[in-house]
């Protein structure tokens, strides 16, 4: 910070008196909080700074005692200042007249009797509240004092009650008799003025210690400070700092007035305020009053909050999780110090809580208990010991936030293990009654069976809990809608034993035909068809069975007679099966069903040939369709595709001389059987 300097371009001066030699002068640009240019008044009081860059200034001259500084252009605050223009190339000047400040004179007593020795400080306005002004005088043999003030601002006079050079510390007592700045009277001398008679008489004095310490009574390391009833208001004793630090390892001790209701405030690091012996306000704290020269113990300040260590006793690996243990007692000692207890939830979870990071409260061991269980240390790494762990070690809350992943197996006792001694069967596996399974046995009755199924996708799915009375159990809590593949987990839980884990192959299928139903017999009418039942991977309960003539039910006995009205038709046999909840339908393959065919004719004879008129009957199919064919000797001679009903087919063949067979063969129809007739022979000459 340049006091002088040779001219840059565009730069100017600025220079003044200030009537007092030897005192710095600042130079802050309007609107910033650091000064841009320094001087210092020479022996006349007179100063000068070259360089000045251009702009506007504010300008602070900081007089030292008996002078009160002041801002160029108005009084001690900033407010008043005066802009000062420095322009390009000017020369400005900037003058003060500082003013002397008063003082104050006054004697100090205690009980009416002076006090020697005793510190005196003022607190003046600054910023929006009562501060220091970091000077103070000690009292004479005779307990008078005489205090030189730097404002003319408004002050507050007080003497320090308590105990010097102690760790008790002290409190500030006001002129006019007061605990708080807020309500002690001001006192404000004027210009170079003496004010006397502004005396205090502080209060005698009595001690309290105790400790600050979480709600299970453990001790914090933490700040304290001493509350007093004034005028029936809760007012915090104002110290020389904020307030008393105390250590987890020794309590704390505080001067408060004597014969006056005072209580104590208490923090840490993490935790809330609190008030003696854990309000949440001072108006609902515990007031007592001391006698001078005694001291009160036991004043403990219990806070709330802090953050806590979190982790998870389990039984160890188990298809790949870890079971928690739950209703574990969970305790964390410094020494024999209880600091923090639990109980760990049923998943094993845990979390100590009202603990501290390291420079709040000491480090703890964790201890665990519960029926079945050994009791154990935690040592680290999951492991734990029936011995407890060396003096040093343990654990503390991390800073700011919980410690995570103190976790545990634990130690269970041998007659407190269950143990398989049956395993689990399926008794039903088909869906549409309920999935059962034979129940496994145990070495002891557990509380429950808890199921879980994995399927394809590797994901396990919890079901219902498994009865642990009779032989056969139901699983419920499933989707039984589609089929199942895969494993079953069974695990058996005893409060206050290690449960113990079975699995069993699952493989739920949808109730369905094995086979399908067979039909014997002609497929022509007035033929029998016989059907032979389908069959199933479990036991229907009821079976609906049905003739079908393109799909419509024709019959239901075991036998079904064909018709004329069956024929150029499809037949088949069906059954539908129930099977508790299940359906499924199943029917053999289907049939077309044939008129059952009749053929004749007569023969006319010519000249070197013969006609032959067929009669064709198929009763059921008026236009069957297919042909006849005469064979004559044994050879085919002729075939005629059959129009109409074939009643009436003639066909003309030519013969040789000599004596032939004839025979008529009806063929081809997709709805008539075949048939044949033989002809009186012929014998042509």
């Amino acid at each position: 910070m340049p006091v002088t300097s040779a001219h840059a371009v565009g730069s100017a001066t600025v220079y003044g008196n200030v009537g007092v030699p030897d005192v710095r002068i600042f130079f802050y640009e309007v609107g910033t909080g650091s000064a841009s240019f320094e001087a210092r008044s020479r022996s006349d009081g007179s100063y000068s700074v070259d360089g000045v860059e251009p702009g506007d200034y504010e300008i602070f001259v900081n007089a030292l005692s008996p002078y009160v500084p002041a801002w160029i252009g108005g009084d001690e605050q900033r407010e008043s200042a005066r802009t000062v223009h420095v322009g390009e190339e000017a020369t400005v000047e900037a003058s003060a007249a500082l003013a002397r400040g008063g003082r104050l004179e006054g004697t100090v007593t205690e009980a009416g009797v002076a006090k020697a020795g005793v510190t005196v400080g003022v607190l003046r306005w600054i910023g929006g509240a009562w501060l220091s002004t970091g000077a103070s005088v000690l009292t004479s043999s005779d307990g008078s004092y005489s205090y030189q003030l730097t404002t003319r601002m408004p002050v507050k006079l007080y003497a320090l009650a308590g105990q010097p050079g102690t760790s008790a510390g002290q409190f500030r007592y006001f002129h006019g008799d007061g605990y708080s700045a807020e309500t002690a009277p001001s006192v404000q001398p004027g210009a170079d003025v003496t004010a006397t008679g502004v005396d205090v008489d502080i209060p005698a004095v009595g001690m309290l210690t105790g400790r600050v310490v979480n709600g299970f009574g453990g001790p914090l390391a933490g700040n304290v400070k001493a509350w007093v009833l004034h005028q029936g208001q809760p007012v915090a004793l104002e110290t020389s700092w904020e307030d008393t630090v105390t250590t987890y390892t020794e309590p704390y001790t505080l001067a408060v007035p004597a014969d006056v209701e005072v209580t104590v405030a208490g923090t840490a690091q993490g935790f809330a305020t609190s008030w003696m012996p854990s309000a949440a306000t001072p108006e609902d704290a515990v007031y007592q009053t001391v006698a001078a020269g005694e001291t009160s113990s036991g004043n403990d300040v219990e806070v709330s909050g802090g953050h806590g260590i979190r982790g998870l006793l389990h039984e160890g690996w188990s298809d790949g999780e870890q079971r928690g243990v739950g209703g574990v007692r969970i305790t964390a000692w410094s020494g024999e110090t209880l600091m923090s207890s639990t109980v760990s939830d049923a998943s094993g979870a845990y979390r100590l809580p009202g603990l501290g990071a390291i420079e709040v409260a000491p480090r703890v061991h964790i201890k665990i208990e519960r029926e079945g269980l050994r009791t154990a240390w935690l040592v680290g790494n999951g492991a734990v010991r029936t011995t407890r762990p060396a003096a040093g070690t343990g654990w503390n809350s991390l800073l700011g936030q919980d410690n995570y992943g103190v976790d545990a197996k634990v130690e269970f006792l041998p007659d407190h293990e269950l143990a398989v001694r049956e395993e689990a069967s399926l008794v039903n596996d088909v869906l549409g009654k309920p999935v059962t399974i034979r129940i496994p046995r145990y070495n002891v009755v557990p509380d429950r069976i808890e199921a879980l199924m994995r399927g394809s996708d590797g994901s396990w799915h919890r079901l219902d809990d498994i009865k642990t009375t009779g032989d056969v159990a139901a699983l419920t809590g499933a989707d039984w809608s589609q089929p199942w593949y895969g494993d079953l987990r069974l695990t058996a839980v005893k409060a206050n034993y290690k449960s113990v884990a079975s699995h069993l192959s699952v493989p739920i299928t949808r109730f369905e035909a094995t086979s399908r139903p067979l039909t014997s017999g002609r497929a022509v009418a007035g033929q029998i068809l016989t059907h032979t039942p389908a069959s199933y991977n479990a036991e229907p309960d009821h079976i609906d069975n049905t003739w079908r003539r393109d799909g419509r039910s024709v019959g239901s006995a075991r036998r079904y007679r064909l018709s004329t009205a069956d024929v150029g038709r499809k037949v088949w046999f069906q059954a539908l099966a129930s099977y508790g909840t299940a359906r499924t339908t199943t029917r053999s393959r289907a049939v077309t069903v044939k008129a059952l065919s009749a053929l004749d004719g007569i023969r006319t004879v010519k000249a070197r040939s013969v006609v032959v008129s067929a009669r064709l009957s198929t009763p059921g199919a008026p236009a069957p369709g297919g042909s006849i064919t005469v064979i004559v000797d044994g050879a085919r001679t002729k075939t005629v595709a059959v129009r109409g009903d074939g009643r009436a087919t003639k066909v003309r063949v030519a013969l040789a001389q000599g004596r032939h067979r004839i025979r008529l063969v009806y063929s081809g129809s997709p709805i008539a059987t075949r048939a044949a007739t033989r002809l009186p022979s012929v014998n042509l000459g």
